[in-house]
């Protein structure tokens, strides 16, 4: 079925350096009693707001997606060409300049809304480790070069030997670990040396 007759077309560009009417005629152009919002994937035929941030109210309203989004991160635009070029491009419209702006837009015109990425937000999980973090306050015990190691349950200065710590009973030297390794269970009492004595 072919089109009617009176079928209006959808997103006329306007031309950079025509965007304002003729100071000399200034009723040349009868400002748009509708415009197209365009957001993502969708259109929405609206009426112009008298302000900018009734613009901003009506694109909020339109789409369910902008709902949360704060206002600050949503801008307005229009595509517009180049004078003497076919170079199509956007314009955002400033707060300012928007009666100006809209004065000058054909009927039905697109107005593309833009919404700039926010502060990335902290997860739960981000919180908690962050929160851990931030409680651990002293290091891990560690041997230092001398031997010494922290007694981490009461204080990192309460400082004691590790030959304190570790008997030579409980803990067998590398040597007779060695030999238990190669030695068969037979031999074992007879080739083990004895552990070292502090």
């Amino acid at each position: 079925m072919p089109y009617p007759s009176n079928a209006l077309t959808v997103g006329s560009l306007s031309q950079v350096g025509a965007l304002a009417p003729s100071a000399s005629n200034p009723a040349q152009r009868v400002p748009p009693d509708v415009l197209t919002y365009s957001y993502a994937t969708r259109m929405v035929y609206v009426t112009p707001g008298e302000t900018y941030d009734h613009a901003i109210d009506i694109a909020k309203d339109s789409f369910v997606e902008l709902k949360d989004v704060e206002r600050e991160r949503i801008s307005l635009e229009v595509h517009v060409v180049l004078k003497n070029q076919q170079a199509r491009r956007t314009a955002e419209i400033g707060r300012t300049a928007w009666p100006v702006v809209v004065a000058s837009l054909a009927r039905f015109e697109i107005v593309e809304i833009r919404v700039a990425s926010g502060p990335p937000v902290p997860s739960k999980h981000m919180g908690a480790l962050s929160s851990s973090q931030s409680s651990i306050s002293e290091p891990p015990p560690y041997v230092s070069e001398k031997g010494w190691y922290s007694d981490y349950s009461n204080s990192q200065t309460n400082l004691v030997p590790c030959r304190q710590q570790i008997s030579s009973s409980q803990s067998p030297s590398l040597a007779t670990r060695v030999v238990d390794l190669l030695t068969p269970k037979s031999s074992r009492s007879r080739l083990s040396p004895q552990p070292y004595q502090f």
